[in-house]
């Protein structure tokens, strides 16, 4: 795949659907996601022999789009701050297989990037 295969895509999802779905989506609990070209809901399991729910979780006034125009697609990598590059090649790279250091050597650096990353008192 190349970055050019990647586009833009807007946020659809119904907050009230996902609020309101039983039992509830949350990702870290999720053992199995599927997937299905054309349809517009996913099935998830939340225990690798539990049964599989359905999540209906795009907003109907979405659904009535037309989506065959093309979408932007992403014109550059979104990358790493260079501070948490250096964290990385400093403290994980001896750990890392050799074989993939260059991914990491050629991480991309963008200092004004919003960091993803979350932290869940458990």
């Amino acid at each position: 795949m190349n970055q050019k295969d990647f586009l833009y895509w807007k946020d659809y999802s119904s907050l009230y659907k996902l609020a309101h779905a039983t039992p509830g989506p949350i990702l870290r609990t999720m053992t199995e996601v599927t997937v299905t070209r054309g349809k517009y809901t996913i099935c998830y399991k939340n225990d690798f022999d539990g049964i599989s729910h359905t999540l209906d979780f795009i907003k109907i006034k979405s659904l009535k789009k037309d989506f065959s125009h093309c979408l932007p697609a992403i014109d550059h990598p979104r990358g790493i701050t260079e501070e948490r590059k250096n964290g990385i090649l400093k403290n994980l790279l001896p750990l890392i297989p050799s074989n993939r250091h260059s991914f990491w050597k050629n991480l991309p650096i963008t200092n004004n990037v919003t960091d993803l990353r979350i932290d869940f008192d458990d």
